[in-house]
């Protein structure tokens, strides 16, 4: 498989989105196809990865897709998980107030992070520690586009410190997880994921 015509297509898609955030007569309609582009991008690297062939990663992968998006739930209902927010129309359907991208883009992220980890170090506790740490970075990024474009709000437009430690302890558990079960992951398609979505939202930040 050519794998760079793939990864020139997901930055091509990336690079229509920049342009259309910051073109005023394209912005309504970037927001409202967000989420199909978000399904479409992680969709087209679990392509390239080859992993869709795999039924131990299928497994895994939704398990704990299932098991981020009860978190949110819970977290948007009480408040204890991540902060006091809410969710706003721009991510799709959004069941019991979360939308049903949020657990698929924790997945594609915590992979890019994990994948990332790996070429760093070969001590489990090292990549799983590091993983966590490259998710709150991107979550650190994301946070102020995705207030801005009514991703999300938070009580008192605050971000807690508590939203960092749940990102970073569930992002442990879900990289715990690989080597527990043994789920092979590694692939450079999701560092493709994880590093062009940090840059776009980077330079979102400064629209």
């Amino acid at each position: 498989m050519n794998e760079n015509k793939y990864f020139t297509f997901f930055y091509l898609i990336l690079l229509v989105g920049l342009v259309g955030h910051y073109n005023e007569s394209l912005f309504g309609i970037m927001l409202f196809i967000t989420p199909v582009i978000l399904l479409i991008m992680g969709l087209l690297m679990i392509f390239v990865s080859g992993f869709y062939s795999s039924r131990k990663f299928v497994l895994w992968f939704v398990i704990l897709y299932l098991f981020t998006l009860i978190l949110e739930i819970i977290g948007v209902h009480s408040g204890k998980i991540f902060g006091e927010y809410v969710y706003g129309n721009v991510l799709g359907f959004k069941p019991y107030g979360v939308p049903l991208i949020i657990g698929f883009n924790w997945m594609l992220v915590i992979l890019g992070s994990i994948n990332i980890a790996c070429k760093l170090s070969n001590n489990v506790f090292a990549i799983c520690f590091t993983s966590s740490l490259l998710a709150v970075i991107f979550d650190f990024v994301l946070e102020p586009g995705a207030m801005n474009f009514g991703y999300w709000e938070w009580k008192l437009s605050r971000i807690p410190f508590q939203n960092y430690f749940a990102w970073f302890s569930i992002s442990f558990l879900v990289s715990l997880s690989v080597f527990k079960f043994k789920v092979n992951v590694y692939s450079k398609a999701f560092i493709h994921y994880f590093a062009g979505l940090i840059i776009f939202f980077f330079i979102l930040n400064f629209k």
